[in-house]
């Protein structure tokens, strides 16, 4: 699956044949956390024609995550030299109160950073760089990167740069 091979939030992406009633491709996701396990969830995507954005929805019944259900969108504007390119997302958390300070503390800088980790790393396979994914699918890498920029560290040398915003601005 190519969106696997650059994103490193999901484990699996399995995109469905149906629909739902507006018309969105469903598609079912997994992303294997630590120890064996295993989070699932669902999402819905729709894309214009020609292609200027697409839009998504994701969910999650599964009590091991935190995301209650989030929607978001993509942007891309052909521009001279290449695609500019925007995302913008949020999501609502599950498990009350502890659900808040985790996500406040710890969970929606962690997906930034993995957005942002991901997102580079396409940028850099389709700027031409073929093996680009592999290394950049090392979940110790990634937490390193992750761990430099809790710290407040700056990025390491090569590393991915700050592009995204909290989807707040």
């Amino acid at each position: 699956m190519l969106h696997v091979a650059w994103d490193i939030r999901f484990t699996r992406i399995d995109y469905l044949s149906e629909k739902d009633d507006r018309g969105y491709h469903l598609m079912d996701y997994r992303t294997a956390v630590a120890f064996g396990v295993e989070v699932k969830g669902v999402g819905r995507y729709l894309h214009s024609a020609p292609l200027r954005h697409s839009t998504f929805e994701f969910d999650s019944g599964d009590w091991k995550s935190i995301i209650r259900d989030g929607r978001g969108i993509w942007l891309y504007e052909v521009r001279p030299g290449g695609t500019w390119f925007k995302t913008v997302y949020d999501y609502q958390h599950r498990h009350g109160g502890l659900g808040r300070l985790l996500d406040l503390l710890f969970f929606r800088r962690l997906l930034q950073l993995a957005t942002e980790w991901s997102f580079e790393t396409l940028r850099l396979w389709c700027a031409g760089d073929e093996r680009a994914c592999a290394p950049r699918r090392s979940r110790l890498r990634f937490f390193a990167f992750f761990a430099r920029r809790l710290l407040g560290f700056p990025p390491a040398p090569g590393a991915a740069r700050s592009w995204l915003g909290s989807g707040r601005e």
